[in-house]
């Protein structure tokens, strides 16, 4: 199969008029159209006036098309995965919580089991990459949205014990935790994390600056939702938020939809971090894909407008005291907020939502962008981001 005729996006330069061969699941080159000759029979996709991107990789998604990963379901993952892949996204983990008291439990934490089956078995849509868990290990200071049955605690002491029984409770999808490191017994998971491979992320963190060192000495190397739920960077005490920054070791996800965080600080963040350290992620809820309105997430209601979706505090028709808990974006929406902000180029936006986010789950060898080798995982979008087209593993989404 044969890929041409549009802008190709590669980790490192624009080729115009250019074409991508595909062969079986790989890419088997990319060039200008007439520097590469083309197989005979190969199946021809004109791409003329479109822009050829590696497939999108959204290593934060709660929900999406009307469903979430709470719901434990394959046919929920499944659901998500195609809303995904129709806005070319190719890879995602699945990210939700789990039910501290029983993590073992058939019954609150089934949905663990459910993404380790989609992983094995595989999906109609896009790839499911792993689990990332909010939580337990996190400061109910800074919860968000996510229930105390969710969390340890401040007054209990996190094990080991506890962290290996989740670890089961993933069978072996569990690629990316986010803990707040100034909880009581949380350096010696993040050790432990660390030794499994597993990508420590801080994030729903009251920690000082001192704290979030001895974090990031401890292993972690990842931020989750930057400055969103974690303590803000103030000139005397810079907390968690100036640590991060400050701290080369530590990439980031960035929820660019101009809500999360104000284009000022958008433009901040890139201008310390880079796009090679900044990983785009939606956070996106089951209301992703669908019209504006209320929805539901672990038994809370939420409201969606504009691409945000809040926590409904009270009763009534309307929120009040809003929380901001996520979107209702695709990740092509995001690449397209964020080009519209003027802090980065598309092909900046691109690398932030396919390299950089490769490269956080050490898959960059095999993901993340468009060389000879490596998987076929393309979007092909117009200049309005709206993806036409997406390919997984060299098959065209049906």
């Amino acid at each position: 199969m044969i890929v041409l005729k549009g802008t190709i996006i590669t980790s490192t330069k624009i080729i115009k008029d250019g074409i991508v061969v595909i062969d079986g699941k790989r890419i088997g080159a990319v060039g200008v159209s007439d520097r590469v000759k083309i197989p005979a029979g190969a199946k021809i996709i004109d791409c003329r006036g479109k822009f050829i991107c590696p497939g999108f990789i959204d290593v934060h998604v709660q929900g999406a098309g009307g469903c979430d990963i709470l719901d434990g379901t394959y046919e929920a993952v499944n659901t998500i995965s195609k809303t995904l892949a129709k806005n070319g996204v190719t890879g995602f983990l699945a990210t939700t919580v789990v039910k501290v008291h029983s993590p073992q439990s058939t019954v609150h934490n089934s949905h663990l089991k459910v993404v380790s089956h989609a992983m094995k078995k595989g999906t109609n849509g896009a790839t499911v990459l792993g689990t990332h868990l909010e939580g337990p290990f996190i400061n109910p200071a800074k919860c968000g949205m996510i229930t105390k049955a969710n969390i340890v605690g401040s007054n209990s002491h996190s094990t080991l014990r506890q962290l290996d029984e989740i670890i089961d409770a993933c069978n072996g999808s569990l690629k990316m935790m986010t803990i707040a490191p100034e909880m009581p017994g949380a350096i010696d998971i993040i050790k432990k994390l660390k030794k499994n491979r597993i990508v420590a992320s801080i994030g729903h963190t009251d920690a000082t600056y001192d704290e979030a060192m001895k974090g990031f000495d401890a292993g972690i190397t990842h931020a989750t939702h930057m400055f969103n739920a974690m303590k803000s960077l103030y000139h005397r005490e810079p907390g968690a938020s100036g640590a991060i920054l400050a701290d080369d070791r530590i990439s980031i996800q960035l929820i660019a939809d101009g809500k999360h965080l104000h284009p000022a600080v958008v433009k901040l963040v890139v201008k310390q971090k880079a796009p090679d350290k900044i990983a785009l992620i939606t956070d996106s809820m089951s209301a992703a894909g669908l019209p504006e309105g209320r929805y539901v997430y672990n038994g809370l209601k939420y409201e969606t407008k504009d691409g945000l979706a809040v926590y409904c505090v009270g009763r009534g028709t309307a929120c009040r005291a809003p929380t901001f808990i996520g979107t209702a974006l695709t990740l092509n929406k995001i690449i397209k907020r964020i080009v519209d902000m003027g802090v980065v180029n598309l092909g900046q936006a691109v690398e932030m939502a396919s390299l950089t986010p490769a490269k956080v789950l050490n898959i960059d060898d095999r993901k993340g962008s468009l060389e000879k080798g490596k998987d076929a995982d393309i979007a092909v979008m117009d200049k309005n981001c709206d993806v036409k087209l997406t390919i997984i593993g060299g098959k065209i989404l049906k």
